[in-house]
């Protein structure tokens, strides 16, 4: 089973965007502040090269998987990650 997480952060309006077109599709993530895990941010932006929150994880802990999805990166849109989220 898949489980998401979001690393967001105050004033981002985009990641404010996305976690409402998450809530509106009915995607259960945990949300994942960037200051608050500013270890584990910065670990996941060195290893992935990403610059910008939001950033969507997915972990699947039966594929022994996780896939990050990130804006400018992945996707442009909240409806453009929701889409590769229903896949």
């Amino acid at each position: 089973m898949d489980k998401y997480f979001l690393y967001s952060q105050k004033g981002c309006e985009f990641c404010d965007e996305l976690k409402k077109a998450l809530d509106d599709n009915s995607i259960r993530y945990t949300i994942k502040d960037v200051v608050r895990n500013r270890v584990e941010w910065e670990k996941v932006r060195s290893s992935q090269k990403i610059k910008y929150t939001p950033v969507m994880v997915i972990a699947n802990s039966e594929r022994r998987d996780v896939r990050f999805f990130a804006v400018e990166k992945d996707f442009d849109t909240p409806e453009e990650l929701i889409k590769i989220l229903k896949k």
